[in-house]
């Protein structure tokens, strides 16, 4: 009854009145509490009412993936909710991380949530946001990979070259998730900010940014990553010699195969794959 009633204060005082603490905090088989629907749903008053009722265990509770009410706020931008949350519990609650790692700016970033990033900087400081989760994702790897820009730019405002260069457990950078989808703007800001030391990144087999667009044949972003990192970049292979020629002919990207001989020259072509 106490998820049900997740969006009425009256039904939450009268269920506390009848059912007590101990039905205001009963769980889904998933771990879901009344709190965590009413943080995801923007139901501020009943949050607030369930603190009053239960206490700060009550938004401070964890679901089976380890998502608190500050992540499902987060995700979908309840920004009064997290400066509720941060007054009742503290700086800790927004701090708390799901079983993969994930914090609350690497949900909101996911999402696109611009202003819930804002205020998560304000409350938590720059701390929060070069947190990286399981894989080694931060939130910088999220919003370049999904191309939103303004949630990038942001993101590099507050974490700068330190944020840009984290790499995730492959090795792979913010600017290797940019490149494999072809967001060139990203790109664009990445290089801005990390400069030609995010471009060399090389992953764990030393594929490069250039090695992945070329890959994915996306010419215009290759272009791009060419004319900053220049021949240095283009050269670099993987570890078994493997070039961003070879990958470009092999998946059929003339586009990319021409734009990389203009640059690479028969050199490039003549790396011997071990």
């Amino acid at each position: 009854c106490a998820h049900a009633g997740a969006g009425s204060v009256e039904m939450l005082r009268l269920l506390h009145e009848f059912g007590g603490k101990e039905l205001l905090m009963r769980k889904t088989n998933l771990g879901w509490t009344c709190a965590h629907l009413a943080a995801q749903n923007g139901f501020f008053e009943s949050l607030v009412m369930l603190h009053d009722l239960v206490g700060k265990e009550m938004l401070t509770m964890e679901q089976e993936s380890g998502g608190t009410c500050a992540h499902f706020a987060a995700q979908d931008d309840h920004v009064e909710i997290l400066r509720m949350l941060h007054e009742k519990c503290g700086k800790e609650v927004l701090l708390k991380v799901r079983r993969d790692g994930s914090t609350c700016v690497h949900d909101a970033a996911a999402e696109g949530r611009l202003q819930a990033l804002r205020v998560l900087h304000e409350l938590a400081g720059k701390e929060l946001f070069l947190r990286q989760n399981a894989n080694g994702l931060s939130c910088a790897h999220i919003a370049a990979q999904k191309g939103n820009l303004e949630v990038l730019r942001f993101l590099l405002d507050v974490g700068g070259k330190e944020l840009a260069l984290l790499v995730d457990k492959n090795g792979f950078s913010c600017a290797h998730k940019a490149a494999v989808f072809g967001n060139v703007e990203a790109l664009q800001l990445l290089a801005e900010v990390g400069g030609k030391d995010l471009l060399m990144v090389t992953s764990e087999k030393q594929a490069s940014c250039a090695f992945v667009a070329a890959e994915k044949g996306h010419v215009v972003a290759l272009r791009f990553l060419l004319e900053v990192g220049g021949k240095e970049l283009l050269m670099l292979a993987m570890k078994d010699g493997t070039t961003s020629a070879y990958v470009a002919t092999q998946n059929g990207h003339a586009q990319a195969l021409r734009l990389l001989c203009e640059v690479g020259g028969k050199e490039l072509l003549m790396k011997v794959r071990t």
